[in-house]
């Protein structure tokens, strides 16, 4: 019995989020209000508030859903690409992921400002770069860098998606690495 309940509980916390990102693709987060999930996910107002105590809960969750799947992809290809020193086969296998999880990147990232989702993907990309890439540079200075070449790359993966794609996966990854290749190595070369 207890089994059904949780699997109602998240099959009910799924119509949630699901409406919840359908209504971002209309309506910026703070104008989605409970009644409108509760009318796209087919579930009255109790059921919701057993679930969430607000809509930017729905919000919060989704965002940190996304986080942990991009996190578990990255870990997933980074041991085998980076244990060969192949950091643009890893950048092309991440632009595969967002490209195939199009319309999650493309609701967080684009189509609401309110969503802190960006922040979120900087912050997870920052952490991960000071604990794969080490350059030896000075802390000050690597740090710059890496906010520097995230905050750019996170840029322009948003247009890259924006653009619905225009340059070929291949061609973008080619750009992103050229881009942070030529940052970084006069910085490693002490240039």
């Amino acid at each position: 019995m207890n089994t059904k309940n949780n699997q109602r509980s998240r099959i009910t916390k799924l119509l949630i989020k699901q409406a919840f990102l359908s209504l971002m693709h209309t309506k910026r987060t703070g104008k989605i209000s409970v009644t409108d999930i509760c009318s796209a996910a087919e579930i009255n107002r109790s059921t919701f508030y057993q679930h969430f105590a607000e809509t930017n809960s729905v919000l919060e969750e989704l965002e940190n859903d996304a986080i942990s799947q991009v996190n578990e992809y990255l870990v997933s290809i980074g041991s085998s690409y980076l244990a060969h020193s192949d950091t643009k086969g890893c950048l092309m296998s991440f632009l595969h992921f967002v490209k195939k999880n199009d319309e999650l990147f493309r609701t967080l990232l684009l189509e609401n400002s309110d969503s802190h989702f960006r922040k979120k993907m900087f912050d997870l990309t920052n952490a991960m770069a000071h604990t794969v890439f080490r350059s030896g540079m000075e802390e000050k200075t690597e740090e710059n860098i890496y906010r520097f070449l995230i905050s750019g790359s996170l840029d322009l993966l948003v247009e890259w998606i924006r653009s619905d794609y225009e340059l070929l996966e291949k061609d973008f990854c080619n750009l992103l690495y050229t881009l942070c290749e030529g940052c970084t190595s006069g910085f490693i070369r002490g240039t």
